[in-house]
């Protein structure tokens, strides 16, 4: 195949993601887990079912889409831990959405409601 999902293997996505990406990008310390290298990295829960019955888990992310990300680290630094963004309030979150739908819907019902 030449289009669609046949086009490229999963595999070589990952390697575009990684390391051939950071050197396509002129990026020589990234795209390796190494010593001396500069890393950003994602701990992946594959226990997760969108991972199940692959043939390689590992590429669950780029074949299903659908992840769960347990820790993340960029530039050393934590920004999931156990699968929650330090410092984020999710009701607080949650609140400020809800709000911003419930002034959104006003607006349109406002504007529907013109002769």
């Amino acid at each position: 195949a030449d289009k669609g999902a046949e086009a490229v293997r999963a595999e070589t996505l990952v390697h575009w993601a990684t390391r051939g990406g950071a050197v396509a990008l002129g990026l020589p310390r990234c795209g390796l887990l190494a010593p001396g290298m500069a890393a950003d990295i994602a701990v992946i829960d594959l226990s997760d079912p969108s991972a199940m019955g692959l043939h390689d888990p590992a590429l669950a992310p780029v074949l299903t889409g659908a992840i769960r990300v347990r820790h993340s680290l960029v530039a050393g630094r934590p920004v999931v831990v156990d699968g929650r963004l330090p410092g984020l309030d999710l009701a607080a979150l949650a609140e400020d959405a809800a709000a911003t739908v419930a002034r959104i819907a006003a607006a349109r019902a406002a504007v529907l409601s013109r002769p």
